[in-house]
């Protein structure tokens, strides 16, 4: 009778411990996301650049820092031709925002307060606007993914034209185990495509095979057949 008292005792204990310890690092998450938002919005306050303009083809909203206004021009000037034509053709619109805007934006589209702030962008077809966190690492990568996202949707006349692209599944199912290829860009195929398209514009067939290197070629040819 004994043990079983001291059992129920300290599994009591136990769970208590594993419930508080849960709301322990659940109230540190609020509490840093909290201070980040803060900092960001006081270095926006000193450092901001709110700038609305076209580059090449892309209509630009510029809301970050002054280097990182210069640094994402730059980047958008490198996109491939066939895409800016199609941005400037179907009235594309590229945020480049700091980091409490595009949580703002995120959280606004359904996004977690968390995922708000990891997130390195993304493409919302039903307002037809990329969204970059300017604050992110690798935003050469994370724009030629979003944009890859948009020549997908206008490829696929409103909808993604990825996801019964059967080439393109093919060749996923191929790194469905251990391979090169991140988890997050295997979960379907306009990840997939995603990944396949921004590494091929960055200059890194190191990370494709010939086969993704096939179908990011033959997409941007798809582009070219939109502006005609």
């Amino acid at each position: 009778m004994l043990k079983e008292q001291l059992k129920v005792m300290v599994m009591t204990i136990l769970f208590f411990g594993y419930a508080i310890s849960i709301i322990i690092v659940m109230m540190m998450v609020i509490v840093v996301t909290r201070i980040l938002d803060t900092v960001s919005k006081i270095r926006r306050y000193f450092h901001c650049c709110n700038l609305w303009t076209m580059v090449g083809g892309f209509d630009v909203h510029f809301w970050c820092t002054e280097k990182q206004h210069q640094k994402a021009e730059e980047i958008l000037k490198s996109m491939p031709s066939e895409i800016s034509l199609l941005a400037d053709k179907k009235g594309l619109t590229v945020k480049i925002l700091s980091q409490d805007l595009f949580a703002n934006m995120a959280r606004q589209r359904g996004q977690s307060w968390i995922m708000a702030y990891l997130a390195a962008g993304f493409y919302c077809a039903d307002i037809n606007t990329v969204a970059i966190n300017a604050s992110f690492p690798g935003m050469k990568d994370t724009i030629a993914h979003e944009l890859a996202h948009f020549c997908d949707y206008s490829i696929g006349k409103q909808n993604f034209f990825s996801d019964d692209d059967d080439n393109l599944g093919k060749e996923l199912k191929k790194h469905r185990g251990i391979s090169k290829v991140p988890m997050y860009n295997k979960i379907n195929h306009r990840e997939f495509l995603a990944y396949c398209m921004s590494n091929y514009i960055c200059d890194k067939p190191n990370r494709l095979t010939a086969e993704m290197i096939a179908i990011s070629e033959s997409y941007l040819a798809a582009v070219k057949g939109e502006l005609n």
